[in-house]
């Protein structure tokens, strides 16, 4: 079920999950403040169990690395649950080079995602 569409996110509601696929093709700082409050204000109308879609994501720079980490740490403060997928090999590749990896939980389709924090 389709729940909001903006420029930024497309969001819909499977099994209580917030599947919010970014549509935006760079998370800079030019977007991330934009994106942050979108899914935050998802999770308020929705709940705190969210899997990001980023498979129209070519780059991410620290700001919106920083947005991950505040959304995680947010989501998790909630009892919640946060989950990445979909996710291009070189983005994956800059999570593993700045340690980041180690705070998300990354799947290859956003099924195995939703199946995971459900």
């Amino acid at each position: 079920m389709l729940v909001a569409e903006t420029g930024y996110v497309r969001a819909q509601l499977k099994d209580n999950v917030i599947i919010a696929r970014v549509l935006c093709p760079n998370i800079t700082h030019l977007e991330h403040q934009i994106l942050q409050t979108q899914i935050s204000e998802l999770c308020s109308k929705y709940g705190h169990r969210v899997v990001l879609d980023l498979t129209e994501v070519h780059l991410i720079g620290s700001s919106g690395l920083s947005t991950f980490i505040a959304l995680n740490k947010d989501i998790s403060a909630a009892k919640g649950a946060f989950a990445i997928c979909c996710m291009k090999e070189d983005l994956v590749q800059l999570l593993k080079m700045t340690h980041l990896i180690k705070l998300f939980k990354i799947y290859p389709t956003t099924a195995a995602a939703v199946e995971a924090i459900k």
